[in-house]
């Protein structure tokens, strides 16, 4: 009896006393834990708690807090399933995060998916492309045909603000293809493309503007349309040349550019090689007839200097006189000229212009045919 009423008493006592809490664990913050599961000590083999690969399923760490996670880590570099996980996934060997949703990427997505595929849109309303998107996540909130085109024109802004910032930089000049086209309902269209050498010496072209023109499509109207288009884009100052076919109107609205840039004392030469003419065997043969025109002057001019003992040479001797390329090699003339680029200076300021000359218009002519 007694020791049964010790035995009270202590337990009395004991639920009087404040028992400590188990310890509480850190939170595990580092994003590669997600990548490994938790094996308790029941289920390893030394008894100790581990963390085992998702992928291979056969390399397993401790996961005490003092160990840290760093061969963890190394072994995310090193695992190939997880390589080929990631492959298979598209994520391009980028380490995989938790994706937090944002309204604000979902849009940008959607515009971008709009435009890149040309859609719609009323896409974004249709039943069944919302309960895919909500199915691959419960926070989206589904956009309307209004809310997306504003996100598309927004988008677009941003991008002409890009390419105006772009031509902006470029150190050389613009020439421009010009093409107009006429739907089968009787609409006319034109489409403005850039084309100049970048900085690293890559022929680039962007296709300005893909716009309706009232009828009549006279050269002044045609005039007037691409003269504002050139100066919403801030370039009207820096063109070289225009590249056109023969119709007639375009004619006319070159005359008319051409006279306007020449005011404003825009052009080269007074725009000698502002118009270029859309066919091949054209542009040859000017370059033909030019070379006739000036070789006497080019041959009275090296008689001169050769008379004369102290002539330094010039850029342009230097780069007459170098060993002439073998005609039956492969030759890459953006990539030489990006090479001699200090060699001939001045020369190469010249090149960097010339070789933005397109021969024909199809780059602007190709877009009606998307």
């Amino acid at each position: 009896m007694e020791s049964n009423a010790n035995a009270s008493e202590v337990q009395a006592d004991s639920s009087a006393v404040d028992v400590p809490e188990p310890q509480q664990f850190s939170k595990r913050r580092s994003k590669v834990w997600k990548h490994f599961l938790s094996l308790n000590s029941t289920e390893t083999k030394d008894g100790k708690e581990r963390a085992l690969c998702k992928y291979c399923k056969t390399s397993s760490f401790i996961s005490n807090s003092s160990y840290g996670t760093s061969n963890m880590q190394k072994h995310l570099e090193k695992c190939k399933h997880y390589s080929a996980y990631k492959k298979s996934s598209g994520t391009d060997g980028e380490e995989l995060e938790d994706n937090v949703y944002d309204q604000k990427v979902y849009r940008e997505l959607v515009a971008t998916t709009i435009i890149k595929h040309g859609y719609a849109f009323s896409w974004v309303e249709h039943e069944g492309n919302r309960r895919i998107h909500v199915y691959l996540n419960n926070q989206v909130r589904t956009i309307c045909r209004n809310t997306a085109k504003f996100d598309c024109l927004k988008l677009h802004k941003s991008l002409k603000n890009n390419l105006k910032e772009t031509l902006r930089n470029v150190s050389g000049r613009i020439s421009l293809t010009c093409d107009m086209w006429t739907s089968c309902q009787t609409e006319g269209y034109m489409c403005l493309t850039a084309h100049y050498v970048n900085a690293n010496w890559k022929l680039s072209s962007r296709v300005l503007n893909f716009c309706h023109i009232d009828s009549p499509h006279t050269g002044s109207t045609m005039y007037t349309v691409l003269l504002d288009l050139l100066q919403d884009w801030g370039i009207d100052y820096k063109i070289f040349s225009i590249t056109l076919d023969n119709a007639s109107s375009n004619d006319k609205m070159q005359d008319y550019l051409k006279d306007t840039f020449n005011a404003r004392g825009a052009l080269l030469y007074g725009g000698a090689y502002f118009h270029v003419r859309c066919a091949a065997h054209v542009l040859n043969i000017i370059v033909k007839d030019g070379l006739k025109v000036i070789e006497h002057i080019v041959v009275k001019d090296y008689d001169n200097r050769e008379s004369t003992s102290s002539y330094a040479k010039t850029q342009l001797d230097i780069y007459l006189d170098d060993p002439k390329i073998d005609r039956k090699m492969e030759l890459d003339i953006l990539n030489f000229w990006k090479e001699n680029e200090h060699r001939y200076g001045e020369l190469s300021l010249l090149a960097r212009d010339i070789l933005t000359v397109p021969l024909t218009i199809v780059a602007s002519e190709s877009t009606f045919s998307i």
